[in-house]
């Protein structure tokens, strides 16, 4: 049995029977946008009240890493291989495991939309 199929049936036995038919593209969509929408939301009161300077300090540190060439590179690169992964297995029936990846790379992909949007505390 490969990793695909074991990780697909353990996906489909341990979802609970009332989870398994809201599981799908849709509302893995949903959810990540309103994760976004929450992460802009928390940010926004952080960048209104008086943030540490420390605070400051290591999320431009962060900031500067995940903006530098060789992440930007290695990060993209690995989103685009999630999604292509979920294009090239859409007629198969692993719909558990290309639903939780998809949204893995959703979430990246829009954090990483938000990382440069979103401008730094002061």
């Amino acid at each position: 049995m490969a990793v695909a199929e074991k990780t697909e049936q353990f996906l489909r036995t341990n979802t609970p029977a009332l989870v398994r038919r809201y599981v799908g593209f849709r509302l893995t969509l949903i959810v990540v946008l309103i994760l976004a929408a929450w992460n802009i939301l928390v940010y926004g009161i952080i960048m209104s009240s008086r943030t540490p300077a420390q605070y400051v300090a290591v999320h431009k540190a962060a900031r500067d890493m995940m903006r530098s060439t060789g992440f930007f590179i290695t990060f993209n690169s690995a989103v685009f291989v999630g999604f292509y992964a979920i294009y090239a297995t859409r007629r198969t029936e692993y719909t558990y495991l290309r639903t939780y990846v998809f949204g893995m790379a959703l979430a990246a992909l829009v954090s990483e939309i938000l990382n440069f949007v979103l401008p730094l505390p002061r």
